[in-house]
């Protein structure tokens, strides 16, 4: 689900996430991981050489499996 959420929300980095009021974090505990995609995660990942595409049918879980987010990671820790 999170592959393609990405996917969906496209990479425009201008757009600056989602925002939660601290009065709304109820809501935030309950909301799914996939919810909170925004076009800025999409644009993060492709600025690290991340084609979130890769990444689509592989577990989330198994992310670190793959080469593609291996080199990523990579990129990340230097």
């Amino acid at each position: 689900m999170m592959v393609e959420a990405m996917i969906a929300a496209g990479s425009d980095a201008s757009v600056r996430g989602i925002k939660f009021p601290p009065a709304n974090v109820e809501i935030l505990k309950r909301t799914q991981l996939h919810e909170l995609i925004s076009s800025t995660t999409t644009a993060a990942l492709l600025s690290i050489r991340l084609d979130v595409a890769l990444l689509n049918g592989i577990d989330p879980e198994n992310w670190s499996d793959c080469p593609h987010f291996q080199q990523a990671a990579n990129v990340v820790k230097c």
